[in-house]
C-alpha cells in the first residue's frame, strides 16, 4: 500500500500540468456542489423567517 502511494506521488510529481489541472477541476467541482447545496438548502429546507406563515399569499399572473 505504501509502495503504491509512493508510486502515485512520483507519477503526479512528474506530470505537474496534469496534477494542477486535476486539482483545479476537483476544487471547482467541490465549490460548485457546495454552492448549489447552499442555495437549495436556503430555499427549500430552511424555515421562513415570517411571524405568521399561514397568512402568506401566493399571487399568480395568468398569461392569456
Amino acid at each position: 500500500m505504501l509502495q503504491d502511494l509512493r508510486h502515485a506521488v512520483r507519477t503526479l510529481r512528474s506530470n505537474s500540468s496534469f496534477t494542477i489541472l486535476a486539482v483545479v477541476v476537483l476544487a471547482l467541482g467541490i465549490g460548485f456542489s457546495v454552492a448549489i447545496f447552499s442555495v437549495v438548502h436556503a430555499v427549500f429546507f430552511r424555515p421562513r423567517a415570517v411571524a405568521a406563515p399561514e397568512q402568506l399569499v401566493h399571487v399568480f399572473q395568468f398569461l392569456t
